[in-house]
């Protein structure tokens, strides 16, 4: 079966836009508190702080497709998207943790990175020999302050080129 004028590659030729860039991000008040106990060396009292943590969720998505591939090429196409955008995330927890200089917090804090494929992927037969990828990418990304900035996150790297 003939593959003329099929492409061997994926890149800006055959890159189509379904549906554009969209981020949305919403800050929210948790409502857990931020407890903060400083347990002094000198015997002095300890002290307690309160405070309000502010959840902050940041929400890119973009919906995209490469067109007129081979399968191999097509093949090709969503494994190099997969590599884009498998990133590393922060998790957060609730909960005690040591603060510096002595004592103890009750409140949000990054306990570890993980990795995570922030697309759902597919490679799809046209007709013949024609293949196309379809990518639905929703990178959403979270964290916690007690002093929220209002300044908007920037573009994830992933979505370069779109």
């Amino acid at each position: 079966m003939a593959t003329r004028n099929l492409f061997t590659t994926h890149g800006t030729d055959n890159l189509q836009i379904l549906q554009g860039k969209t981020m949305r991000v919403t800050l929210t008040q948790t409502g857990d508190p931020l407890v903060t106990v400083k347990i002094p060396n000198s015997g002095t009292a300890p002290t307690i702080s309160v405070d309000t943590w502010y959840q902050q969720v940041s929400s890119f998505t973009c919906i995209f497709q490469y067109v007129g591939m081979t399968k191999t090429a097509a093949e090709t196409c969503a494994e190099a998207m997969r590599t884009t955008f498998t990133r590393s995330k922060t998790v957060w927890k609730y909960g005690y943790h040591a603060t510096q200089g002595g004592g103890y917090s009750l409140g949000w804090y990054s306990t570890a990175e993980g990795t995570v494929l922030d697309s759902e992927i597919a490679v799809i037969h046209d007709v013949g020999a024609m293949y196309h990828v379809e990518v639905h990418a929703n990178v959403t990304d979270e964290s916690y302050t007690t002093s929220p900035t209002g300044t908007l996150p920037s573009w994830p790297s992933c979505f370069t080129g779109l």
